[in-house]
């Protein structure tokens, strides 16, 4: 949704409520797409503080599916984006703004930018997610596999390597 800020700032003090859905599928993130399964729309708030700049405010929660850190399940995570922001259409433009494209507001980017800044870091399907094996890649939490997960301790190696030269034939 594409808002005009320049139409919200003729009448200062004015309050513009707007009903704001997301219509993004997916959140691309890192190189990665996370799929938004839940997609409340948003209530934004946007007031004119003077002729020239804006207040925008707005609260909404969404669910989007994040592989688990160890075991690559997706798990439904809640992810809260909460906007309060100050604008000044006088202002040099901020290539970091990149949901301001002129004097317009572009809704769908602003909500993508502040989910990517509250995604969590890790993300587990249960507490005790015993993730994939190292050697066949399948699912621990699923069921057990047979494959041999021994690894050296590499401290021991210089021990090692001396019983190797005086192993008797």
């Amino acid at each position: 949704m594409i808002i005009s800020l320049s139409e919200v700032c003729m009448t200062p003090g004015e309050v513009k409520s707007l009903e704001c859905p997301l219509e993004l599928e997916n959140l691309k993130f890192n190189g990665n797409s996370y799929k938004i399964t839940n997609k409340p729309p948003m209530h934004l708030n946007i007031t004119a503080l003077s002729k020239t700049s804006v207040s925008i405010k707005g609260n909404a929660d969404y669910t989007i599916n994040i592989p688990c850190s160890r075991c690559l399940e997706d798990v439904a995570c809640e992810v809260n984006c909460d906007i309060d922001l100050e604008y000044d259409l006088n202002g040099s433009y901020d290539e970091e703004m990149a949901y301001i494209e002129g004097n317009s507001l572009n809704t769908d980017s602003l909500i993508a930018e502040e989910l990517m800044l509250n995604l969590p870091d890790k993300v587990l399907c249960m507490e005790d997610c015993a993730g994939l094996c190292p050697v066949c890649g399948k699912n621990l939490n699923r069921s057990k596999c047979d494959c041999d997960t021994f690894v050296p301790d590499p401290r021991m190696a210089a021990i090692q390597d001396i019983f190797k030269n005086f192993k008797e034939v």
